[in-house]
């Protein structure tokens, strides 16, 4: 699976259930770039907040993420 370009790991890993993408990701530095897109999609594209402080700074650090902030929505 190493060998496998990038693109055809994302492929593989939009297959796969989204709660088995957080181990994927811990696996090797690889394999959780190549995870990155379908983790975000499956984890931050749809989103329930309750209007808190808290909550709403969690949802600010999210959309400021350099990787995962342009998955909301």
């Amino acid at each position: 699976i190493m060998d496998l370009p990038p693109e055809v790991l994302v492929e593989i890993f939009n297959l796969i259930d989204n709660k088995d993408l957080p181990n994927v990701r811990l696996t090797c530095k690889k394999l959780c770039e190549a995870a990155n897109r379908p983790f975000g999609f499956a984890n931050f594209t749809e989103r329930a907040h309750v209007v808190s402080p808290y909550s709403i700074n969690a949802l600010v650090d999210i959309t400021e993420h350099p990787i995962f902030g342009s998955y909301v929505k």
